[in-house]
Parts: structure tokens; C-alpha cells; sequence
């Protein structure tokens, strides 16, 4: 089914509420830091590192969404544009981000010159620890999200749309063996790693895509359906599968955005939830400026990195970026909020990874 011109820039339901959802369990990983003395302590009272999962959510999302809007677009041109693709991405990524490194550089809270050129490049999840710091060490889920926009367009181009799911599918699940067998301290940074997260959400968009695939999702998705899917994820957390989860979580999303009429749909929709998705990018860069380990020595003596004047200067500095620099002269469209937004991850070194 083609759509046509005035459809390609619909709102499709819940998206922003859940980004909303990823970026208050990540607030939650990171500001419930302050409660601890030291890393040890921090991973092993295990209530807030839980905030961590909300990672997973924020990557499904993006291959949810990002397909979504590719299938279309073949559908209303009859190509996908890529050089169109990038530019919008660099558009949307490159001058918040821009600010946020310059920021970190002139108070000289870099500790390399590779560190702010991996952010740059989008390198960071391969930087090696002694290399980079904490203001930066967020910017390793960035640079797998900006890895996957780069390879999975021009992979979609050259597969075909009709082979696209099947090339998803498979490689979500080479990823997550990959990962079972390459596992060590700090890899689960590695976007090779990483990939089923954002490519589960892919093969859930060709579904949506078809009017059959969204008739059998949404006899499956009942609630009762619903609800086993998410016994299914609290399972996975419990027993820290990467894997689990990260199949679960867009068809939780699917569940959603296929039944608005939910009461949960409905507060993933209302209008304090969706502001709070829309500037989860921002919030996502500046919180780790303020969110800071109590076990680290603090730079500024402690106010703006002490909580709840911490919280306070992260929203504040977000809404700054979001009003002035996201939606600033160089947006192609205000209030444009079709894109993903990147994702944010606990960055702490841990020696237990997640499978």
C-alpha cells in the first residue's frame, strides 16, 4: 500500500511516550548514583542500575522508527534517497551535539584529543577506556546508533525492500550469538554487539508496514498478549539477556502504537509525556554533565553536580538546547519530530555484561 503525499510525516502514536519512558529509566540509572559511596556499592544495590534497560527501549525504538520512515519513503518515491537520508541526520544530530563537545572542551573536562574526535566520528564505543572520560563516556550509544544509520539505508538500497526484513532477521540474530560468544568486560559497548537491539525494531516496522502484518500483530498484541510479552521481559532483565529483550520491547511498542484506544496508549500520549520524548536528545547529552558519581571528585565544589540541583540543571540545560539549538535556524521543519533520537546508557566499566 503506497501512502500518499500528505501521510509521510504522520504522527504515529506512543513513540514520543516511550522515548519519554527510555530517558526517565536512564535519569534514574544515573541520578540514583548519589545514593552510593563507590562503583561496587552502586552495582550491587541493583534497584537503579535497572534504569540502565532503558537503553534497549530507546534502540528499538530507532530501528523501529527509522525503517518505518525509509519503506515509506520507498513507497511514495519509488527509491530511498540516501544522500537525502544523511544530511537530515547530520541535521538533526550534528548541532546539539556540536554544542555539548564544545562546552566539555572549553571547561577542559576532555581528558584526550581522541576523546572529542571519537565523538565527533561517532567512534566512542571503541575508544578504550584510559582514552576517555565521563562527560563523553555516554556518547558510546550515540556512536552505535550513527554506526547502524550509516550501513542499514545502504543495505536496505542494495538488498531490496523485499529481502529487507528477511536480511534484518537474520542479522539480529547473528548479532546476538556473536555477542554470547564474544563477551568481556567493557564489550557490550561494540556496536557488532549491539545491533539486534536496533534491527528487532526493524523487522517489527516491515510488519507494521503491511496491512497483513499489522492484522496479525494486532490479534497477537491483546492485552492479555501484552502482558505476556512483558512477563517475557521481565524475565529477560532478571536473567540479563540482552537478546530477550531486546526482541520484546517493539513489540511491546507494536502493541501501542497499534491500539491508541489502551489507557496505557493514552498516558504514552498525553501531551507532559510527549514533551518529555521530544527532548529526550537533548536531555540524553546534558544530563551526564550534571548527573555525576559521588565517588568522583567533583570539578565545580558540588552545586550543579549535587542532586536535586543536578536534575534541575539537566532539564534546564535540555530545553535551552532543544528550543534554541534543535529548533533552531538550521531546522529544516519546527516542531519536526519524525526522527529518532539517540540513546543514553549507564557508563560505568561493569565486569558482568549483559548477554
Amino acid at each position: 500500500m503506497k501512502l500518499s503525499g500528505t501521510s509521510k510525516r504522520r504522527h504515529i502514536p506512543t513513540l514520543d511516550g516511550w522515548r519519554a519512558l527510555a530517558i526517565l529509566l536512564v535519569l534514574w540509572a544515573h541520578q540514583g548514583n548519589v545514593f552510593y559511596a563507590t562503583p561496587e556499592a552502586y552495582l550491587r544495590g541493583g534497584l537503579f542500575y535497572f534504569g540502565t534497560w532503558g537503553v534497549p527501549v530507546f534502540f528499538g525504538l530507532s530501528g523501529l522508527l527509522i525503517t518505518k520512515l525509509l519503506l515509506e519513503e520507498q513507497d511514495r518515491a519509488g527509491r530511498i534517497d540516501l544522500p537525502a537520508f544523511y544530511l537530515r541526520r547530520c541535521r538533526r544530530i550534528l548541532p546539539p551535539l556540536f554544542v555539548y563537545l564544545a562546552v566539555v572542551a572549553a571547561l577542559g573536562l576532555a581528558q584526550s584529543g581522541n576523546e572529542l574526535w571519537s565523538c565527533v566520528l561517532f567512534f566512542r564505543n571503541y575508544l578504550p577506556w584510559r582514552q576517555g572520560g565521563w562527560y563523553t563516556g555516554h556518547l558510546w550509544s550515540l556512536s552505535v546508533e550513527e554506526q547502524f544509520y550509516l550501513f542499514w539505508p545502504a543495505l536496505l538500497v542494495w538488498a531490496g525492500v523485499r529481502r529487507g526484513a528477511v536480511a534484518a532477521l537474520g542479522l539480529s540474530v547473528l548479532s546476538a550469538a556473536w555477542r554470547w560468544w564474544n563477551l568481556f568486560p567493557g564489550g557490550s559497548e561494540r556496536t557488532d554487539l549491539r545491533l539486534d537491539s536496533l534491527l528487532f525494531g526493524a523487522v517489527l516496522a516491515f510488519a507494521l508496514h503491511s496491512e497483513r502484518g499489522r492484522e496479525v500483530l494486532r490479534r497477537g498484541l491483546t492485552p492479555a498478549g501484552w502482558a505476556g510479552c512483558s512477563a517475557a521481559l521481565l524475565v529477560s532483565i532478571h536473567f540479563g539477556s540482552l537478546a530477550g529483550a531486546s526482541a520484546t520491547i517493539p513489540l511491546l511498542i507494536a502493541g501501542t502504537v497499534l491500539h491508541p484506544e489502551w489507557w496505557l496508549s493514552r498516558v504514552l500520549e498525553a501531551r507532559p509525556v510527549r514533551g518529555l520524548g521530544r527532548i529526550s536528545y537533548s536531555l540524553y547529552l546534558w544530563q551526564q554533565l550534571f548527573l555525576y558519581p559521588p565517588w568522583q571528585p567533583k570539578p565545580w565544589g558540588g552545586v550543579l553536580q549535587t542532586f536535586p540541583v543536578s536534575l534541575a540543571a539537566a532539564f534546564g540545560c535540555a530545553l535551552v538546547s532543544y528550543f534554541v539549538v534543535e529548533q533552531g535556524f538550521w531546522s529544516k521543519k519546527k516542531g519536526q519530530a519524525d526522527t529518532p533520537v539517540p540513546v543514553v546508557a549507564e557508563t560505568i566499566a561493569i565486569s558482568k555484561v549483559q548477554r
